[in-house]
């Protein structure tokens, strides 16, 4: 039966959307008819959803870890506040569109939101779902989503549905106590489902042949600035208009993807300790180190930034080949991922997920405690604060008991991933 599900998102960072057109794709292949709502912005207003998404976006781009805690802790106090609009606005959508099914992927207005669904479903006699997607994987860190569900009433708890992945346990803690402890929900309102990826990550298939992968350069100058990082090195690459074509055979692939706006200094200075490792453990063979930059139209600067920085290194390893790239389709980063030999990420809700479903060795998780924060801040938040955001400190532990990740910072690059370096048998270059 064809139905109407309504999808609520979060327009700060990318893992809320990514979740978004993910279940979007999902219910439409079933022939359902999906409706988006951002909720800031569609609710509430575009003010509000602009002033949300510059400030998270800013601080994820200078690091601003303090900021960004200090933010989360306020947005409890902003939810009481825009509980009219929402609550108002909600209740008009569900009734105009008639809706069967509410999905959200963000963690605002739970408690609004439930209380409208329950309204118009007893206005319609009509009972309408409400399922809570989690994009940070179930940890007691995730309190941004569970928080508000554990602090409603039993009837309006009685509405909702998780859908997850198992979460990670404390020992001799079951499945049934971290969800009662923690959302007050019993084990059965629990859905395990599959990540909520992009397409490629879910659908993806390893082959035994050559790995061929094609990036976009998105502007004339981005083009020609990547292509001044690529031709410090041997790299072979073919270019047909705006798209940069590779073929990998034996080569090691790493990448280095620092959230949805990336700090460019933290960037560069992974890239240049990567370098420095590269010039001390050598090998013939070729290697790419992959930059992910952030989004197409900020990219210029750090391409730029990055060739800069390229041209000041002296020896430059001709067999290592750095390539920056803004931010591209899952079909050019799934099969990346599925082959890479080491990655550098910050522990985002979805690109946690990703690297739980994709990568198999060499996981490293950006943990900067000398991150960038105001002395003010830095007050308000001591008793509480850690150099990640909650949500991400509790993705990075998921991570290392799942996969093995370890924390990484510029200053311990050459500590941590000396393992790598070695268990490729590198030939050491004596000191000269």
């Amino acid at each position: 039966m064809k139905k109407n599900i309504l999808i609520l998102t979060l327009k700060a960072g990318s893992g809320h959307l990514q979740a978004a057109k993910s279940k979007q794709l999902e219910h439409k292949k079933l022939g359902h008819n999906v409706i988006e709502k951002r909720v800031l912005f569609d609710l509430v207003g575009n003010i509000a959803g602009l002033f949300v998404s510059k400030i998270w976006n800013y601080c994820q781009a200078q690091g601003v870890s303090s900021l960004l805690f200090f933010f989360s802790i306020c947005c409890r106090t902003f939810d009481v506040l825009v509980f009219p609009f929402f609550f108002v606005k909600l209740s008009y959508v569900l009734y105009k569109e008639d809706i069967d099914e509410v999905i959200d992927t963000q963690p605002f207005g739970t408690r609004s939101f439930i209380k409208s669904i329950r309204l118009i479903s007893k206005l319609t006699n009509k009972k309408i779902p409400y399922k809570i997607v989690l994009t940070d994987l179930p940890t007691k860190k995730c309190a941004s989503f569970l928080k508000p569900i554990k602090n409603l009433s039993k009837i309006d708890r009685d509405h909702i549905e998780i859908l997850t992945t198992k979460p990670m346990l404390a020992q001799h803690e079951t499945e049934e106590d971290f969800w009662l402890k923690n959302t007050k929900l019993p084990l059965e309102r629990i859905y395990y489902t599959e990540f909520p990826l992009r397409e490629t990550f879910t659908t993806y298939k390893e082959s035994s042949g050559p790995l061929q992968l094609q990036f976009k350069a998105h502007s004339d100058k981005g083009l020609d600035l990547i292509k001044k990082c690529l031709n410090l090195s041997s790299a072979s690459f073919e270019i047909n208009k705006r798209d940069l074509s590779f073929v990998f055979e034996e080569e090691i692939l790493s990448l280095i993807i620092l959230g949805t706006y990336p700090q460019k200094s933290a960037l560069i200075n992974y890239m240049t300790q990567y370098i420095e490792q590269k010039k001390t453990y050598r090998r013939d063979s070729k290697e790419y180190l992959f930059l992910l930059v952030g989004p197409k139209k900020t990219a210029n600067k750090h391409y730029l930034s990055i060739y800069n920085a390229l041209k000041e290194i002296k020896d430059y390893p001709k067999n290592l080949c750095v390539v920056p790239l803004s931010f591209q389709d899952d079909k050019a980063l799934a099969p990346l991922y599925f082959n890479l030999d080491f990655i550098i990420a910050k522990s985002g809700g979805l690109t946690s997920m990703e690297l739980l479903k994709a990568v198999k060795k060499n996981i490293f998780i950006h943990d900067d405690p000398e991150h960038n924060n105001s002395n003010y801040l830095s007050f308000l938040t001591k008793d509480l604060f850690d150099s990640m955001p909650l949500w991400e400190r509790g993705n990075a532990e998921y991570l290392m008991d799942k996969k093995a990740a370890k924390l990484i910072n510029p200053k311990l690059f050459k500590i941590q991933t000396i393992e790598f370096f070695k268990e490729l048998n590198f030939a050491q270059v004596s000191a000269q």
